[in-house]
């Protein structure tokens, strides 16, 4: 069997993306379009996150990450037609948020958890 090893190639400098993420993971900047405790908010874990919404409703995502998950998901009808008239977030933010919910929860468990 053949190993691939690929070269890692930086495409953003550090500092950009800690601009990126410090500004895709504050709460208190989104919190007047989408509210303090909307699907975006963690209690206990710093996400960033990016929504969207096409303009005629069709489709609605939501992306986030932390350092150690990334998670997205897609609201849509398979045929095309349009959703209800809602934005993203709203469309597609409480299946994202459920997922990481969980997943982070997880991860945190697997990590505070002494191994055998």
């Amino acid at each position: 069997m053949e190993e691939n090893r690929p070269t890692p190639l930086t495409v953003l400098e550090p500092r950009v993306t800690d601009i990126i993420t410090s500004i895709l993971s504050d709460n208190e900047a989104r919190t007047p379009v989408f509210g303090a405790r909307s699907p975006l908010f963690f209690d206990s874990h710093q996400v960033a996150v990016k929504t969207g919404t096409t303009q005629d409703y069709k489709d609605g995502w939501i992306i986030g990450y932390t350092p150690s998950l990334v998670a997205g998901v897609w609201a849509g009808n398979s045929d095309g037609t349009p959703m209800k008239k809602e934005p993203g977030v709203v469309m597609a933010g409480p299946i994202w948020h459920e997922f990481m919910q969980k997943s982070l929860d997880e991860l945190s468990l697997r990590s505070s958890s002494p191994t055998p």
